[in-house]
């Protein structure tokens, strides 16, 4: 039982093209501009191969949900990361405001940071007010 020609679509390629512009899934199918084909017959010249195929656009359809569910998933991740620093950065911003200077080395702004760190935090720092009390 074969498969109505009419619904076949004939391809041409050398095999050049089968090898840069096929993306195979297995022996009998592949993918083209984006269609995926089921390979029905083929034959073969010294130059060319010719495969009479059926457009599989279930398949295609498919394939494009899933890129394109793959795609939103990233994008979504991307968002999250983008908004996850956002938060980091306004809660760096709330306990300190590291020192700018034109020419600064990234290790000079790292020392910048630990001693505008080190002095916020020893403002924090109460001594006592009076003594320990003493223990009889």
């Amino acid at each position: 039982m074969g498969m109505d020609d009419s619904k076949l679509v004939r391809l041409e390629f050398t095999q050049h093209e089968i090898a840069t512009l096929l993306n195979w899934h297995h022996a009998k199918e592949f993918e083209y501009r984006g269609q995926m084909y089921d390979i029905v017959r083929q034959s073969s010249t010294s130059s060319t191969h010719i495969y009479w195929c059926f457009p599989d656009h279930a398949e295609t359809r498919l394939n494009n949900q899933l890129s394109s569910l793959v795609n939103k998933l990233i994008n979504q991740d991307k968002q999250r990361q983008q908004h996850q620093k956002e938060t980091l950065d306004y809660y760096k911003g709330l306990f300190f405001q590291p020192v700018q200077t034109s020419n600064s080395s990234r290790e000079n702004q790292s020392l910048e940071y630990f001693i505008a760190r080190s002095a916020k935090l020893s403002s924090y720092i109460k001594s006592p007010l009076a003594p320990p009390p003493r223990l009889a």
